[in-house]
C-alpha cells in the first residue's frame, strides 16, 4: 500500500469489483467517506475503506490494486493459512508479504487483538526460537522484527484521527529494554479504540515517565516489560511511576513476557495484562476504578 494511504475512486472501485460511478455515488450519499485534495480530486482514505468493508461485511475482490496480496485473509481458515505464510515470509524477509498478511486480515474483519495474540506474537516467538536453534540466521530474525515494527506503525492509516477530547495514553519500555513490538501492539489496539497515543520510546528510566505523566496528564501509561535486570529494582521503579500516575488520576498498565507477576501484591493500583485481548477487556473497568480512587 502507498505511504499516503489515499486512493482514487477508480482504484477503490477496481478493488471492490464495482463501477467508479458507484464509488462516487456512495461518497455523495455518505456510504463511504471521501476527502477532496487541494486540487479538487476526490480520494478515499484507507480508514474509510476499512470502515465500509466492516459495516457492509464486504471483502476486497481485487486487493492487489491496493498492493495487498490476494492469497491471505480471504479463506475459511484464514488464520491457519496466515500462520504458515507468515512464518515463510519471516524466513524470506518478505516485507510485502508480511505487510499484506496482517493488513489483509484486518481488512477482512479480524480484530487487531486476534491478529496480534493469535498470529503475530506466536509467530515472533517461533522466529526467536528458530534463531536460537540455528535454523535461521541472525539477520533474518532482525530483519523480520524491523519489518514488523514498520507494519505496526502503518496500522495508523486504518484509523481516523482521534477526536480532540479523546483519551490520551503514553507508551514505552524501561531502561535496558529495547523490545518495542509488544508496546506497539498495545498502541495499535488503543488507536483502534479512538485513543490518542504518544509513544515515548524504549530504554527510558522511571524519571522520564514521571516527567511525561506530569506534562501530558494522560489517562493511561502503558509499559511493556520484555527484559528484567534486577527484580527488586524493577518493582521500585514501577512503584515510583504508579505513585505519580495515581496522583494524576492516571492509570498504569503493565504487560510483556517478563512482567513481574509477584509485583501484583505491591502494585495494587496498576493493571497487569497478559494479552492484547485481556488489555482491551480489562481497561474500561480499570479506568473507572482509577477515577474513583
Amino acid at each position: 500500500m502507498r505511504d499516503n494511504q489515499l486512493f482514487s475512486p477508480k482504484e477503490v472501485a477496481h478493488a471492490l469489483g464495482v463501477s467508479e460511478a458507484s464509488i462516487k455515488r456512495w461518497g455523495d450519499k455518505g456510504l463511504i467517506s471521501c476527502i477532496k485534495t487541494s486540487g479538487g480530486h476526490r480520494k478515499v482514505p484507507l480508514h474509510s475503506l476499512r470502515e465500509y468493508l466492516h459495516k457492509n461485511k464486504k471483502v476486497l475482490i481485487n486487493p492487489e490494486v491496493l498492493n495487498i496480496p490476494t492469497n491471505t485473509g480471504r479463506t475459511k481458515d484464514k488464520m491457519v493459512q496466515a500462520t504458515t505464510e507468515l512464518q515463510n515470509a519471516f524466513i524470506k524477509c518478505d516485507e510485502y508479504k508480511i505487510r499484506g498478511i496482517l493488513y489483509d486480515l484486518f481488512l477482512a474483519g479480524v480484530s487487531v487483538e486476534n491478529i496480534f495474540d493469535k498470529l503475530l506474537a506466536p509467530a515472533l516467538h517461533q522466529l526467536g526460537c528458530n534463531w536460537e536453534k540455528g535454523n535461521i540466521d541472525a539477520f533474518q530474525e532482525r530483519r523480520a522484527v524491523q519489518i514488523c515494527t514498520r507494519v505496526l506503525y502503518g496500522f495508523d492509516s486504518f484509523f481516523p484521527q482521534p477526536e480532540k477530547d479523546a483519551p490520551v495514553a503514553l507508551l514505552g519500555t524501561l531502561s535496558n529494554d529495547p523490545y518495542t513490538i509488544p508496546i506497539l501492539m498495545v498502541e495499535v489496539c488503543l488507536r483502534s479504540l479512538g485513543w490518542r497515543t504518544e509513544f515515548l520510546g524504549n530504554h527510558l528510566p522511571a524519571e522520564s515517565y514521571v516527567k511525561a505523566i506530569e506534562m501530558y496528564k494522560p489517562n493511561l501509561t502503558a509499559i511493556s516489560i520484555s527484559f528484567i535486570d534486577d527484580q527488586q529494582d524493577l518493582t521500585k521503579t514501577l512503584l515510583s511511576i504508579e505513585k505519580v500516575a495515581i496522583s494524576q488520576k492516571s492509570g498504569l498498565a503493565i504487560g510483556g513476557r517478563a512482567a513481574p507477576s509477584n509485583s501484583t501484591n505491591t502494585l495494587q493500583k496498576s493493571l497487569f495484562v497478559d494479552s492484547i485481548q485481556n488489555f482491551k477487556e480489562e481497561l474500561p473497568n480499570y479506568l473507572d476504578d482509577i477515577k474513583n480512587t
